[in-house]
């Protein structure tokens, strides 16, 4: 082999070594992100923006939403969210602004949504966090709770 040939050799394996370093990277950020989410207390649902369909949801929201995660991926978030809802909560967005609004009640205690979106390279997404009032009333003090589910329901 001339040093020619070593040197194409070379280039191969740093471009190999390189391409292996993203993959890593991008597995360690992906579980990383994986890990907050399922950390959260808070229901957190992704639904890409164009087609409304759910890309990923918490383990909290699927409790909330009492249902498994397998089946709430790649379905419309009109199974879950009730249309009108969602327009309460998309009719805020003039800057980005965050809407609150009561998304069911049930059994003395209320499913609180509020939305936000996110901008990509690529694509846009609504992101959904729900929660469940009644775990408000367990960890905060009773003072506390009514004020912050009138705040939501404005």
């Amino acid at each position: 082999m001339d040093s020619s040939q070593y040197y194409v050799l070379a280039n191969r394996i740093k471009i190999i070594v390189q391409k292996y370093r993203a993959e890593r990277n991008g597995k360690e950020k992906e579980n990383y992100l994986k890990k907050i989410m399922d950390a959260l207390v808070v229901g957190v649902i992704v639904v890409d923006q164009e087609t409304k369909e759910i890309v990923d949801v918490n383990w909290k929201a699927t409790t909330i939403l009492n249902t498994p995660q397998e089946q709430a991926l790649g379905k419309p978030i009109t199974d879950f969210i009730p249309d009108s809802v969602l327009q309460k909560a998309n009719s805020g967005y003039e800057g980005y602004s965050e809407r609150v609004s009561v998304l069911m009640s049930k059994k003395g205690s209320s499913i609180i949504c509020s939305n936000n979106r996110m901008q990509t390279d690529n694509n846009s997404y609504n992101i959904f966090t729900i929660l469940d009032s009644s775990d408000l009333k367990r960890n905060l003090p009773n003072t506390e709770t009514p004020m912050i589910l009138r705040k939501s329901q404005k």
